[in-house]
């Protein structure tokens, strides 16, 4: 299971989880694909389990994890990793303390710096 850690002025956390997608704007957890935060103005907006609106830069997991790419046909990329802490700011993705994709201006689509290659969802998954 995954739980994801947003600081800000007081820390929420969201999960545990199978799975989380960032697909654009919006971050859903797995198994209903609620929408649990909104990324604007380069910030993540989302509601604690208090009810409290909670503003932060990014997250982290620190809950071995794969990451694996998906377009809109639901085609998915291989997955990488078993990685045992993920980080999300300043639009990148840092798997272990080394970048591993990077967010469009737009938000269409995560760029993985390895192979180059686009797509528009990005899947943070439990390990298989």
């Amino acid at each position: 299971m995954l739980t994801l850690r947003f600081s800000s002025l007081s820390d929420a956390v969201l999960g545990p989880a199978r799975s989380f997608h960032i697909d654009g704007w919006l971050l859903r957890q797995h198994p209903d694909d609620e929408v649990v935060s909104r990324y604007v103005d380069g910030m993540w907006h989302l509601i604690d389990e208090c009810g409290a609106k909670i503003i932060a830069a990014g997250f982290e997991c620190l809950d071995r994890l794969q990451v694996q790419f998906e377009d809109r046909q639901g085609r998915t990329s291989p997955r990488y990793g078993q990685f045992g802490q993920l980080e999300c700011r300043d639009d990148r993705i840092f798997a272990d303390g080394v970048p591993f994709a990077v967010r469009s201006r737009t938000a269409q689509f995560w760029q993985h710096i390895a192979s180059g290659v686009r797509w528009p969802i990005l899947n943070l998954l439990t390990p298989s």
